[in-house]
């Protein structure tokens, strides 16, 4: 007697299983009313390709101009970019971070903390590194750096050698984070060169991470830093082993001085994996997005050359005004109160942000409404700073347009109600809770570069 293969029987529960996803999918889930691409309701691939074809961010804002404020990107995740409906801002809403992140980013507690007392108490105890003040006080070693890249650039003109601005900006920005961050740059812009590959390295990280992201078991895939951990694990355990470790007398401090002297929820203090989790946040996650804004602006600034003397005017001004000669007079103090330099980083880091794709949040067990679609618990929402900031309500029918007088109360600018309500639904550094904590280190590199730049 004939016997059907087990394969057979494989392929008909297979069959069965998709048949049925499909069917609740669309009929059934809690999500099945809200619109978006048709092969999203069933599958996380259709996001996953899209990202890997490195368009999302021409996706993101097609998708709401297609569907509207609310889309459908995953059979269990919507993306929104309703401000009025923005969950943990105007209601008060407090999200946690998603579970797609939490499997993403294992070792970063404080990045995927979704207990909002855990991730409070976490961003609490590391916030004393990224305050203004702090900053301020490292200024003239971030001074040090971009004029290291100066000399560079004057030998490259000299030699009429081309430049290529997003790879110097990134041997800055990274210099940066590891000077003020472990005390040691690793020396990019003096070697001129990628050293031992770690920048690409972490290019090739957020890349794969970006569309591998939902893929369970991926980080095995992902890795490829371990020359950037083996150098900063010395350092830290070197600094861990000295005697002022958490009270430097006779050396300057750094951003790793605060790190080493938190303290667990028990009082305790942290140990070496809470600092090097800190440590690898900062280099990770804090060079490679302030280059990128660096090159936007300068981008910006480029092909629109009018706007371009407009800022070169302006600081050519400040310097006459404030009586200063080399370039690293121009301080952040200065710089902040240039008008129309402002407003050009401003609408650029606005057009184009260093993060594009989703902040991704978990719903609370009572659910959130969002542009009048119920999202229930388990569900995933999120939000893309990329289309959140050109969100014509709030920035103007041409929100998709370069205009930096937008960010001025003046003829063809905006009124100060008009600026309150851009500045608070701008997302370039995130929103409510969850805003970048780097940000203040992110403002003053970028105009410590761009400023001086134009000069």
């Amino acid at each position: 007697m004939y016997k059907s293969p087990p394969v057979y029987y494989l392929a008909i529960v297979l069959a069965a299983y998709i048949v049925g996803w499909a069917v609740y999918t669309t009929f059934f889930h809690p999500l099945r009313n809200v619109p978006g691409p048709f092969l999203a309701k069933f599958t996380e691939l259709w996001r996953t390709r899209r990202y890997f074809l490195g368009q999302w961010h021409d996706d993101i804002v097609e998708l709401h101009r297609e569907y509207g404020p609310v889309v459908r990107i995953a059979p269990n995740e919507t993306k929104w970019y309703n401000v009025w409906d923005m969950p943990g801002a105007s209601k008060g809403v407090s999200l946690g971070t998603s579970s797609t992140l939490r499997t993403t980013l294992t070792r970063t507690k404080f990045f995927a903390a979704t207990d909002v007392k855990v991730h409070a108490f976490l961003r609490k105890r590391v916030s004393n590194a990224y305050t203004m003040s702090t900053i301020l006080n490292l200024e003239p070693q971030i001074q040090a750096l971009a004029d290291g890249v100066w000399d560079r650039f004057r030998s490259f003109a000299k030699h009429g050698t081309p430049v290529n601005m997003q790879t110097w900006t990134g041997y800055f920005a990274f210099d940066v984070v590891t000077k003020l961050g472990v005390g040691s740059e690793l020396g990019f812009v003096e070697q001129g060169k990628d050293i031992e590959g770690i920048i690409g390295s972490i290019h090739g990280f957020f890349y794969l991470n970006a569309f591998m992201g939902n893929i369970p078991g991926h980080m095995a895939y992902t890795r490829g830093q371990a020359h950037l951990f083996r150098w900063l694990s010395k350092i830290i355990t070197e600094r861990l082993g000295q005697e002022d470790a958490r009270n430097p007398k006779d050396r300057q401090r750094d951003m790793l001085d605060t790190f080493v002297s938190m303290k667990e929820p028990d009082g305790s203090p942290v140990g070496f994996p809470g600092v090097i989790i800190e440590g690898g946040n900062l280099i990770g996650a804090g060079a490679d997005t302030t280059s990128t804004s660096i090159c936007v602006v300068l981008g910006y600034l480029l092909r629109h050359p009018h706007d371009y003397a407009c800022v070169q005017r302006e600081v050519d001004e400040a310097y006459v005004k404030n009586s200063l000669s080399k370039p690293g007079e121009l301080n952040y103090r200065l710089a902040e109160k240039i008008p129309f330099l402002n407003a050009c980083i401003k609408e650029a880091t606005r057009l184009i942000p260093s993060i594009v794709w989703q902040l991704p949040r978990e719903t609370p067990a009572e659910g959130v409404t969002i542009a009048d679609h119920f999202i229930p618990l388990g569900s995933t929402v999120s939000t893309s700073p990329m289309s959140q900031n050109r969100y014509k309500e709030i920035f103007g029918g041409d929100a998709n347009k370069w205009r930096p007088e937008r960010w001025l109360v003046c003829e063809k600018g905006s009124t100060a109600e008009q600026i309150r309500d851009i500045e608070k639904y701008n997302v370039t550094f995130g929103y409510s809770s969850r805003t970048c904590i780097r940000r203040n280190l992110a403002i003053v590199e970028l105009h410590k570069f761009v400023d001086q730049f134009a000069r």
